[in-house]
Formats: C-alpha cells, structure tokens, sequence
C-alpha cells in the first residue's frame, strides 16, 4: 500500500472515533476545523476529499490528517532532485538549471522532484512536466491544466541553421544531444505525438528520428512515417536504448558522441524505403499462404464453411455481410452496418465469427467506453472498420454524436472540442480529423434513432427456433468434443494481402443499369444504394484473382459479384422498402390480423402462442410494429399488458433488387456508351512494385463463364421496366446496336426474346428458350 492509502487508513480509524457514521458513500463524522456538536463534516474515502458544511473547511487527505493531530507518513524514497537526476544521467547540474529545470514538489505529500519547463517557439514557459522518479512508475505528470508540445522549440533556428534535427523521447535524451551540440527536439511520450507538430520542422531540410527499440519507439516512428513519408529512421547500435544511454557508454565525451551519432545518421533510411521493404516482405509471406484462397472459385463458400466451423450456428447472412463490411474497408468508402435483434440472438457472436478471420488490423474493436474515447484515442482508423459493441453507447445527441455521425455518413471522424491552448493560455477551438476511409458496425437490441439509422445498413438476426436449436447443438457439439477446429491461418493471410498487395479500385459496369432497376419512390434508397455498390465491389475485390481489369487497371466487378451481393442484401433492402417490415414482422402483424375477432384486443402472450415463438422474441417484433403503426396498442398505462389490434396495412410485398439477369438487357444510356470491353487481366497492382514482383509471379487469366447452377426467374415486367415498350425491332438500328456493348461482360451480341422484346445479351442471358428471337 503506498504512504496515501496507509494514511486513508489512519484516517478512517480516526473520524470513527468522532461519531463517524456511514452516510451513502461518504462518511459523516464531527469537523476537526470547529467546535462541533453534531456531525457537519463529510469524508469521502473513495475520492480521499473531506468537507464540512457548517464551518467551510475541507480538502485533502494530508490537510484531513494534520487537523486530526495524524503522523504524515512518508514515501518509500524522498522523492527526486535535480542533483540526483544529474548525476545519474551523466549531466551537468549548471547546464540543467540554465534550461530552468529546477527541484520542485508534486502531490498530496509534496514530495520532491524535477520541475521541467516546456517553452514555446517565443521561450515563454507554457507547460511544466514533472518527474516524479528515475526508474519506477509513474514516472511523469504534467502540472494541473497543462497539455503537451515539442520539449526545444526554442532551438528549431539551431537546427535549420545545421541542417537536420534528431527526434527523440522525452527531456533526457534532448539534453544529451544538447550538451553535445546535437540538434534535437524532444517528443514527450509516443502516444503524445500530433500530427499540427509537422509545422515546427518546416525549413529543416533532414528531419531524423531516434528509434527506440521496444513498443512505444515503434509507435512514435509509425506515426511520424505516416505524416512525413521522407523522415530519415536513425537505429540505434546494439546494447543501446536511447542517445542518454549512448552519451554515458560513450564516457560523456562530445566529440565522440557526435562521431558516433553522425556514422548512425549516415546510416539512416527514409521512412517510405523501409516501409516498402516491409510491405513486399510480409506480402510474400502472406502470398503463399493466401493464394490457394484467393484464387479458389468457392471463396465466400469456403468463408462461410470457416465461420461456421468457428462455432456459428444457423443462417449465414449475418456474419457473411460483416465479413463483406470488413473486407470493404479497403474501398474509399467502407460499408456501415448495424446488427438488430433481441438480446441473446446472436448480433456480437455474427461480428465475431467475421473478426476471427480478419488481421488485428483490419479493425479497431470497441467493446465498452463513450463515444469520446474514439475521438480522443491514440488508435488510427483509416482503411479499418471501428465496431461499436453496443450503439447505447453511441449517444443521439451533442458533439461526440456528432462525431459518430460523420463517421457514418463520410467514413472519417471529425470533432470540435474548446480548450485552453499550451502556448497563449487562450482558449481556442481545436479540430481533431481521424482520416479515413472508415467503416462502421454496431449492434442494438431496438431500432436506432432516426439520424443513426439512415446511415447504416439494417442486419436482421434470425430469432425463429430452427436457428435457436441449432445455436443450442452448436453449443453441445462443443462440450461433447465434436466440435472441428478451423484453420483460418490461409483466410486471416488472404486479407493481410489484399491490404499490402492488393487492388482497392474496382468498376461495376452496370452501375447505371442497376440503377435504373431499383426503385426510385424510396428516399432512403438515395443512401442504402450506395452501401449496395460498396457490396458489390467488396465481393469483386475477394475475387480479384479471378476478374479482368479495365483500360485504368481497376478490377471489374461481374454479374456473379451482384448475385451474391443480392443474394445477403435483399432482406436488409427489403425491410428498409417497406418501412421496417422484415419477413419476421410481417409474419407477426399477419398473425395479429389473422387473430384479431373484431373486438377482443390481442395480448402478446396470444400473438406468441399463436406463431410457436417465445413472448420475449414476439414482443421484439411486436416492438417493431408499433412503431411503424401495422400494429395498435389500445393500453394507454405504461406497464400494463399491451392489448393488441391491427393497424395500418402492411406495404405491398415487392422486390427491391432486381434479378441479376435483369441487367443484361439493352439500355442505350447506360454508362453513356462508354462500357470498356475489360483487357486481359495484367499483373496486380501493388504498394510497391517489388511486392507484386515478389508476391504475384505470373497474372491470372479470367476463367470461363460458368452457367449458372440454377435457372434463372423470368425476367417479366422488370424488364419492360427498363427497356420501355420495345416490341418493335425497328426501334434499335444496326447501328445503335453495333456501337453499344452490354454493360455486364462488354459483348455487342443482342438478342430479341421470342415475343419479339428485347433486345438482350446473348452471352450474359443464361435462359436458351427466352433467345428463341434472332440475333441482331
């Protein structure tokens, strides 16, 4: 226990002497500050604060301790002097004090330690930073109400004046190089770094940086390589942690220490170079594992055979989208995505088996803190997904909702936030940007407000009791022993390739077609079509191995890419058509209909008994109903019994994505004629071109069109919809036809159906018997 707690201790024996009583958290007890008849005074021993409410008086525990006549206990050392912090870093006491470092006194006992002043670029001291010990924790705190900067700003004219400046860690690194004639300036803290700092090195024409090698060097050379691509990475020698460790093994000798500094400067490489080299390296090494994969025709299968295996039960919709959404964070803009369903449905377990396919850096994981901990962490987003554990802690209104929003609806977070600034003292406005691309998944048990829920894509969860049994032999399987482990090393290094190596850019050539084929009365749909193309493209960029590239090199997304994009978003672009009416709640709503005499209301329990279903999942759907007004509660008591009547009628069942075979018609404006028939596919474009070299030998040819496995749904009205009346063949000339090619697969081969409409692909059309016509 340290010297704080034995005295919190000594503390509460002490008031319990004086009528202390327990009062919630506090302890009421009689003030030592006056003549006390009756308790006045509160300890609070969680806050370790006192106060009375007659006289006034209060603070902390020491202040506490002394009127109670209590011994100030003592710390296991007397703290640390500027004299100590000299002599064991091999400096001078005068050269210290001439920087302002001085002995001074920190916490509740007012121990001893090392005041260092922080000064800006004008030399006015805006910040202190104190150090509490040499060696053991904590080992800083920074004086109430101070933020960091750059520890030497005052010496950036020395620097540009010699030509380069020596990054390191913290006030005793700078103050070897200092007291070397070493241009340096000192980060305080990995974790503290900004990118606004930048500015400071403007004019220095060799920024280099000291690599320490543990955890928190790699993080400061990380974050600065991000901002500054050419910033030179000086490693340090073997044996050696940090240039104050290089200036005692060097005997405190300047010269030698500048010798030695400048051979290891000498030897530095930028930033971008090493990068490269690591990216082509672990690419090659991802490659091997991740080619059988990538270039297997049953890639999502084998996913979903691997989440499965992992312990998934039941229908895989759910945890296919958020693999989709977490592979789309490699696109300009990722996929958002929100898990509805009761508690213990399964929304988080549908997340994670997608996670246990993916790298660590593929997403950043939020299980429980406030929506400002996103904001104000260290973490990076950009081409991640951040999953939002549960969106109750996503709040509706205020800055930090605001903040989500951004990231939902612009895939980057932005935040205003007023604070007191380190140099002036003045409060100004700081603007906080976490670059994206950016995606976003969360789950909740109810639907979310109406400014989340336009923003993310809606993901049902089955809560019928087929998936329940088989949640619950899933479960059994695994205490029997029956269950398999999956290997999921090859899919996790697939990903990792796709980041290092892959192509991010891919094309839907029949984004205007598609278009054309959804329903356009939706306003919503203004958004949700877009999550619709970023699906289609996460599919094409899984397959890229196996797709053609166009004439700029983008991967070309395929008919075969949209049917399995519809195939896991009809149901979420279903519900959101009609209003928030999933198959479940229109089953329910019919079940209240088909219940419902005229005059007796429903109870849920009836409703329940009536589907086979649990209460608690009807009354989720019930929920749903209400809100959206297909069903009334004529109960105006709140936590009563509902009592259940039909309400509005349900919206007309329709379909909201077009049959793939629907895109393959004739459709003079799509695109604008500028369908590029895709090239033979050419090597992957990498990060850098020693990667693709290294990881991708030889380029893979497109394999041959496979017919479906299934026959197609006739095209029907959907189609005249798109084409308009074209029964005469006279309304496409030779020439129109000649000139456009089918925004699928690029071929000019159209076709007239037997009836005489059309025209359509000859070679996207899988339906022999619709090409009974003639071939234009």
């Amino acid at each position: 226990m340290d010297a704080l707690g034995l005295l919190a201790t000594d503390i509460a024996a002490a008031i319990a002497k004086r009528d202390g009583r327990k009062e919630g958290a506090e302890i009421r007890f009689l003030c030592p500050a006056h003549d006390d008849e009756h308790p006045s005074a509160r300890w609070n021993p969680k806050k370790r604060v006192w106060h009375c409410d007659v006289c006034g008086a209060g603070s902390g525990a020491v202040d506490l301790a002394r009127r109670l006549g209590l011994e100030i206990p003592q710390e296991e050392d007397d703290g640390l002097t500027l004299e100590g912090l000299a002599e064991a870093r091999g400096l001078s006491v005068s050269f210290l004090r001439n920087l302002g470092v001085q002995t001074g006194v920190a916490g509740q006992l007012r121990q001893s330690c090392v005041d260092v002043p922080y000064c800006n670029e004008a030399g006015e001291a805006v910040a202190v930073r104190k150090r509490l010990h040499l060696d053991r924790e904590p080992r800083f705190i920074w004086r109430r109400g101070d933020h960091p900067l750059p520890y030497g700003l005052t010496r950036l004219a020395e620097a540009r004046g010699a030509g380069y400046v020596l990054l390191v860690e913290g006030e005793s690194d700078s103050w070897a190089c200092w007291q070397a004639g070493v241009p340096a300036l000192g980060i305080p803290g990995a974790a503290t770094w900004q990118p606004a700092w930048i500015r400071y090195l403007q004019g220095i024409p060799r920024v280099c940086i000291w690599r320490e090698a543990d955890a928190g060097g790699d993080t400061l050379a990380a974050k600065l390589a991000l901002n500054f691509p050419d910033i030179l990475i000086v490693d340090p020698p073997a044996g050696v942690k940090d240039p104050a460790a290089l200036w005692q093994a060097l005997d405190r000798d300047p010269g030698a220490f500048r010798q030695r500094l400048g051979v290891l400067i000498g030897m530095a490489r930028r930033a971008s170079d090493l990068r490269a080299e690591a990216l082509g390296e672990e690419a090659r090494e991802a490659w091997k594992l991740a080619q059988p994969v990538l270039e297997a025709p049953n890639l999502l299968d084998n996913v979903a055979t691997a989440i499965r295996t992992g312990g998934y039960a039941g229908e895989l919709t759910a945890p296919l989208l958020a693999y989709l959404a977490l592979t789309s964070r490699l696109l300009g803009r990722p996929l958002n995505l929100a898990f509805i369903a009761p508690s213990a449905a399964g929304k988080n377990r549908a997340i994670d088996g997608a996670l246990a396919l993916m790298p660590p850096t593929a997403y950043y994981l939020e299980k429980a803190g406030s929506a400002r901990a996103l904001v104000y962490g260290d973490a990076d987003y950009q081409h991640r997904t951040v999953i939002v554990a549960e969106a109750d802690s996503i709040p509706e209104d205020g800055p930090a909702a605001s903040a989500i929003r951004a990231l939902a609806a612009d895939n980057c977070m932005t935040y205003d936030v007023v604070e007191r600034d380190a140099e002036t003292g003045r409060f100004t406005t700081r603007h906080i940007e976490k670059p994206g691309p950016t995606g976003l998944i969360t789950t909740a048990t109810k639907s979310l407000g109406e400014q989340m829920g336009t923003r993310l894509l809606t993901v049902a969860v089955s809560d019928t009791p087929q998936q329940t049994r088989a949640v619950l032999q899933s479960h059994a399987a695994t205490v029997r022993g029956a269950s398999p482990k999956a290997d999921v090393a090859a899919l996790i290094a697939a990903q990792r390739w796709l980041e290092l190596a892959g192509d991010h850019n891919a094309t839907i050539p029949f984004a205007s077609v598609l278009a054309d084929a959804v329903p356009a009365d939706l306003v919503r749909m203004r958004r949700d079509f877009r999550q619709l193309l970023t699906v289609i493209q996460a599919v094409a960029l899984l397959y890229q191995r196996q797709r053609q590239r166009d004439a700029e090199g983008r991967i070309v997304a395929t008919l075969e890419d949209y049917r399995r994009a519809r195939n896991l978003l009809l149901e979420s672009f279903t519900e959101a058509a009609t209003g928030g009416v999933s198959g479940p709640v229109r089953e329910t709503v019919q079940e209240v209909a088909r219940l419902y005499d005229g005059t007796s209301p429903l109870t849920v329990k009836a409703v329940a008994d009536g589907l086979g279903l649990s209460k608690d999942t009807v009354w989720h759907r019930v929920r749903r109903a209400l809100r959206a007004g297909y069903v009334v509660n004529l109960e105006a008591q709140k936590g009563r019994p509902a009592k259940l009547v039909p309400g509005d009628p349900l919206p007309e069942e329709r379909p909201t994505l077009p049959e793939p075979e629907e895109l393959c018609v004739y459709a003079p404006h799509a695109d604008g004629h500028s369908t590029v028939q895709p090239p033979d596919a050419g090597p992957i474009c990498a990060e850098s071109e020693a990667a693709v070299e290294s990881a991708v030998e030889q380029p893979i040819q497109p394999p041959e069109r496979a017919a479906p496995d299934t026959e197609p749904a006739p095209v029907g009205d959907a189609v005249e919809r798109l084409n308009g009346d074209r029964g005469d063949k006279e309304t496409h000339t030779e020439s129109e036809l000649a000139e456009t090619r089918c925004p699928v697969c690029g071929s000019t081969e159209w076709w007239y159906r037997a009836d005489g409409t059309g025209p359509v692909c000859g070679v996207c059309h899988p339906n022999p018997a619709v090409l009974a016509g003639d071939r234009l």
